[in-house]
């Protein structure tokens, strides 16, 4: 079996199985990410707050620990 056939099934596999995120979710995702992670969100923070937001390990909504819709989803 060539790669490609395989990569289709899998896909089509996921998708009957609902496992991947819907193009609105994703677009949500997206927006959720540039709010939080944005060139100019980031320059807006100094200090404390910007080490939070890219590396604080202890805190789930940091850069660290960012997946698709903040969190990382329950797609399986």
């Amino acid at each position: 079996m060539d790669y490609l056939n395989r990569i289709q099934q899998v896909y089509q596999k996921m998708l009957i199985e609902n496992r991947l995120l819907t193009e609105e979710k994703l677009q949500e995702c997206y927006e959720v990410f540039r709010n939080n992670f944005s060139p100019e969100k980031l320059k807006s923070l100094d200090g404390e707050a910007l080490l939070d937001t890219m590396f604080n390990h202890g805190n789930r909504a940091s850069l660290v620990y960012w997946q698709p819709g903040g969190y990382i989803p329950d797609i399986r």
